[in-house]
């Protein structure tokens, strides 16, 4: 099934999984694509933890009793920040170190704390999104849990369904039974409902920012506040295309250059709700004065050798286009022969770890580097790769050359088109491609001229002014000036 079946297919079940007005399949939409129609393999790597959840959630009156600790919001806090990854908690990093008055609600993945760690470690004072639960929480979502289940059983006995759902029956019912029963991840989905209806009763603000709308967590957060009179903004954090969803369910969204506007308005999105700003994350791309020698030896880089770089992204498992994409990147350094006039590097972020590879990079010789300051890796590169990363941007901003393994011929972006680089969809063109990068004259020249416009496709500008844009964009929302 492609996305737009797959969304069609939520209005089919309204009458029977709408949820204090919400439809349920409809706010979990683009994790239920990617999860179970795309890669299944997926569902595992994102879902191991949700036995836990599940205990946690049934349970909620026992963890009412426990103390927790639990910060009481000033009445000079404004702001709500929900950050939900580690994605969305570096997006705002930027950001809070000029805002104020600002509340920070972090929720991390079952079992994970790479959300609380990365605020931890700049020393951001958080509450967890699970301290709102009460009483009341655990009354209702024990209720949802049999809700859900009955519900189940009535879409199983509704021949109509049936007749609609044609041949896809079988897979959308083991979807549903997945998300009802075996491992509830609609009843994650209740839980978060009822806590934003608890935070935004117990404590007002003029404005809510996430990361990311396409995540349930963030489109609750943004629609129940929308109920509570609250305003609401979304941060683009990722890249864009690629991804199926167009829809804006915040009042504007932030995004970082042109073609990303152009996306969206071509995914149906309003005009009205988008703004383009470039993304502070990239402001010390511009500011920062990055060298190659000095970054290569502060990271025990050799600076005269050809240093081609690979950045890992999850899920990498059996089937993905991530693991195609290193699959191909490991095939082409066996046939490279003079390996020793070269550096590899894979590259990976700290929710990562070495388990997530194969061993094949230990024979090749490639080091591995989990976290730190990815724009001083990236100025020891000559070339990056990837299968699709927001690090790829990045590369090009900072001049740096990009190539992009795409096997699946999934909608991303195309760098042989912008100029920058080149997207390749057959193993085989990988190592020319690399060769041509690295040694041709012509197309150095090509990239030089392609630069420019490339920024500001992708960021608006190489002023490194970009949370300056977001922050006045921020206050004028406040300000009812937008």
């Amino acid at each position: 099934m492609n996305f737009n079946e797959v969304k069609n297919v939520g209005t089919f079940f309204s009458d029977y999984l709408t949820y204090e007005g919400h439809n349920l399949w409809e706010l979990n939409e683009a994790g239920l694509y990617n999860s179970f129609f795309i890669n299944p393999s997926r569902k595992n790597a994102i879902h191991d933890g949700r036995d836990f959840l599940i205990h946690h959630i049934i349970n909620l009156k026992r963890n009412c009793r426990s103390k927790r600790k639990f910060v009481k919001k000033s009445s000079k806090e404004e702001i709500l920040i929900v950050p939900y990854d580690m994605s969305h908690a570096n997006t705002f990093l930027r950001l809070l170190r000029d805002l104020k008055n600002v509340r920070i609600i972090r929720n991390d993945s079952p079992n994970s704390s790479i959300t609380k760690d990365i605020l931890d470690s700049n020393k951001l004072p958080f509450v967890n999104l699970d301290n709102f639960i009460t009483i009341k929480t655990k009354r209702a979502v024990g209720a949802a849990n049999k809700w859900l289940s009955k519900q189940f059983n009535l879409i199983k006995n509704d021949n109509g369904l049936k007749v609609k759902l044609g041949e896809n029956y079988d897979q959308v019912i083991e979807v549903l039974k997945y998300c009802c029963k075996t491992r509830k991840l609609f009843l994650e989905t209740i839980l978060n409902i009822e806590l934003f209806k608890e935070i935004y009763c117990k404590e007002k603000y003029k404005l809510v920012l996430v990361a990311d709308d396409v995540n349930s967590v963030g489109r609750i957060a943004v629609r129940i506040a929308n109920q509570y009179d609250v305003s609401s903004l979304t941060i683009q954090h990722g890249q864009l295309q690629g991804n199926p969803v167009g829809d804006i369910s915040s009042d504007f969204m932030a995004v970082n250059g042109e073609r990303d506007k152009e996306f969206l308005i071509k995914k149906g999105a309003p005009l009205s709700k988008i703004v383009v700003t470039g993304q502070p994350r990239f402001d010390s791309i511009f500011k920062n004065k990055y060298s190659h020698k000095k970054s290569c030896k502060e990271l025990g880089l050799d600076y005269n050798k050809k240093i081609v770089m690979f950045t890992v992204q999850k899920p990498l498992a059996q089937g993905s286009v991530n693991l195609a994409a290193l699959n191909c990147f490991f095939e082409a350094i066996r046939k490279i022969p003079d390996k020793e006039n070269y550096e590899f590097i894979i590259t990976m972020r700290e929710d990562m770890s070495l388990k997530d590879l194969s061993s094949d990079y230990k024979s090749l010789g490639i080091k591995v580097m989990i976290g730190g300051d990815i724009h001083k890796i990236l100025a020891c590169c000559d070339v990056f790769t990837t299968a699709f990363s927001t690090v790829a941007i990045e590369s090009a901003l900072m001049g740096h050359p990009v190539i992009t393994i795409n096997l699946n011929n999934r909608n991303y972006i195309n760098y042989t088109s912008e100029g920058v680089g080149y997207t390749v969809f057959k193993a085989k063109d990988f190592l020319p491609r690399l060769y041509e990068v690295l040694n041709d004259l012509q197309f150095k020249k090509k990239f030089s001229r392609s630069r420019k416009q490339f920024v500001k496709n992708y960021n608006f500008s190489d002023d490194g002014m970009s949370t300056k844009r977001q922050i006045k964009l921020i206050k004028d929302i406040i300000k009812k000036k937008i």
